[in-house]
């Protein structure tokens, strides 16, 4: 694992920051892996003058079928049924959309969409 400090520049210096719905996930053939996700955009944080509330986007998240499988590299690894299972998901982008990417894995599962962000900027 890094330094958490290197975990929160990370959601400080991201483009987007957004609670998002998800609609498709595609799990990589192999673990630990990538899996590629489409989802909606329910609410916007950071970047609203280049993301907007109901737009589609693509990015992929760090998966793990087994926590056994868990690397000791830094990456912040989310279990892959957890993924398939959850509906909504916090995350901080980077890129254009609609092809975003995880700013140094910096997501989570969320059980509803809120008007004040659920991820911090200080604490992990």
């Amino acid at each position: 694992m890094m330094h958490p400090e290197t975990y929160l520049r990370a959601r400080r210096t991201a483009r987007f920051h957004v609670q998002v719905q998800i609609r498709e996930v595609q799990l990589p053939s192999e673990y630990p892996g990538e899996a590629r996700v489409v989802a909606l955009v329910d609410q916007v944080f950071r970047g609203n003058d280049h993301l907007a509330c109901g737009e589609q986007i693509k990015f992929r998240l760090s998966v793990i079928e087994h926590l056994d499988q868990m690397q000791t590299d830094g990456t912040m690894w989310v279990l892959a049924h957890r993924v398939v299972a959850g509906q909504l998901l916090e995350v901080f982008l980077n890129g254009a959309p609609p092809d975003c990417e995880v700013a140094l894995w910096q997501s989570a599962l969320i059980e509803r969409v809120s008007l004040e962000p659920q991820m911090t900027l200080d604490e992990l």
